[in-house]
């Protein structure tokens, strides 16, 4: 294996010993080698993915989402299969070209695509994806600002009138359960 120069942009131009970009390596005791190859850590979604998401629970623990074009998984384990937990709209019907946002709201992860009823699921205790309550639109992004909900970039032909909720209100609005952060 080539021996690599130590990295040291800021002393690169005054002395020839030393590397100014490392890229691609890990450092070492005794230089810098090469990245592990990648290893297969579960079976593969039965089509492409369109989305994913890693959600925190209340307890700290981590929990992966992924998205087809018409179903929702969630990662079950080293070396298991994904368990579907596509809601009752399903099967999606994500277009071509487009994909999956998400945005978690306290214990609730909501995703959204243009084509499909935006969709909720509670990280701590859900066990299957269901539609927002209450009338939301459709809308391509969704995003958490401060403690609200938008989805954005919606159909056309939808009112563009901005809608203030108010500080812990789009549970309310949106019909969600309730928020159980603790931090609020």
């Amino acid at each position: 294996m080539p021996v690599f120069a130590e990295w040291r942009p800021d002393a690169f131009n005054t002395n020839s010993a030393y590397a100014a970009e490392a890229l691609g390596v890990l450092p070492r005791a005794t230089g810098y080698g090469p990245f592990p190859s990648l290893a297969a850590i579960s079976e593969s979604l039965d089509a492409t993915c369109r989305g994913a998401f890693t959600a925190s629970a209340v307890n700290g623990a981590i929990t992966i989402f992924a998205f087809t074009a018409e179903k929702a998984f969630k990662f079950a384990g080293v070396g298991s299969a994904w368990s579907e937990v596509t809601g009752p709209s399903g099967p999606y019907n994500l277009a071509d070209g487009e994909f999956w946002s998400f945005a978690q709201f306290g214990t609730l992860l909501v995703a959204t695509n243009i084509n499909d009823d935006p969709q909720y699921i509670d990280v701590d205790a859900g066990s299957a994806f269901a539609d927002l309550g209450g009338s939301p639109p459709r809308a391509r992004f969704c995003q958490v600002v401060g403690d609200q909900l938008f989805l954005l970039n919606r159909l056309p032909g939808i009112s563009g009138r901005r809608r203030h909720h108010g500080m812990h209100a789009a549970a309310r609005r949106l019909h969600l359960p309730a928020r159980r952060d603790p931090h609020l």
